[in-house]
């Protein structure tokens, strides 16, 4: 995976979005051994960058290939992925949630 900061941030703004949002965009090469991490920071981009040793980044929902697409995950998730966990097996289990007055 070549790409660096303009071309992934073309890409988020390719589907839409808006790279400087804040959030954290996740990218993998055809292979999923290597995953790039685009991230706006106040004053410029950062890329972290994963490329595993073993094995692949288990991408959800990543059945059909070369296509790409989006989804959303919390950083509970994100860790999960670079850890290797398979996200469409895991199951969330229910948690309290105290609702403000």
């Amino acid at each position: 995976m070549r790409k660096s900061f303009n071309t992934l941030a073309a890409l988020v703004i390719g589907f839409g979005l808006d790279p400087m949002s804040g959030d954290l965009f996740v990218f993998a090469n055809k292979r999923k051994n290597r995953i790039k991490i685009l991230i706006w920071e106040k004053g410029g981009y950062w890329i972290c960058n994963k490329r595993l040793e073993a094995g692949t980044v288990a991408i959800p929902f990543s059945d059909v290939s070369n296509i790409s697409y989006t989804i959303e995950i919390d950083v509970t998730e994100l860790r999960l992925l670079i850890e290797g966990i398979t996200l469409n097996q895991v199951k969330k289990s229910k948690r309290f949630i105290k609702i403000s007055q």
